[in-house]
C-alpha cells in the first residue's frame, strides 16, 4: 500500500514516506493516530482502530478538525473514540 501512496505524495510537501512508517509505528506504540497541520494548515485528525474478532484493525474511526481545538481535547477524543470503537466491534461480534 506504501508505494502507491509514495506516488501522490508529491502534492503533500510535509509528508513523506520515511515520515508515514514513523507515524505507523507512533500509532501502533499509542493506541491511536494523531495528524496536526501536515496535510491542511490548522487542520488535523485523530483516529483509532476497530479490532475485530481475530485481534487485526477490521475498521477506524476519527475525528478532524481545527488543530488547536484537537491539541486542547486530545486526550478526552481518544477516550470517546476507543470507546466508541469498541461498541463498533462489539456489534461486529454479534
Amino acid at each position: 500500500m506504501l508505494p502507491y501512496i509514495e506516488q501522490r505524495l508529491t502534492q503533500y510537501p510535509k509528508v513523506s514516506r520515511k515520515w508515514i512508517e514513523d507515524e505507523i509505528q507512533k500509532s501502533r506504540d499509542r493506541g491511536y493516530t494523531l495528524f496536526l497541520n501536515m496535510l491542511v494548515d490548522r487542520m488535523g485528525a485523530v483516529g483509532v482502530p476497530v479490532i475485530g474478532p481475530e485481534g487485526k484493525p477490521i475498521a477506524a474511526l476519527a475525528i478532524a478538525a481545527l488543530s488547536d481545538r484537537i491539541s486542547s481535547r486530545l486526550e478526552l477524543m481518544v477516550e470517546a473514540l476507543k470507546r466508541e470503537a469498541e461498541i463498533v466491534a462489539d456489534i461486529k461480534r454479534s
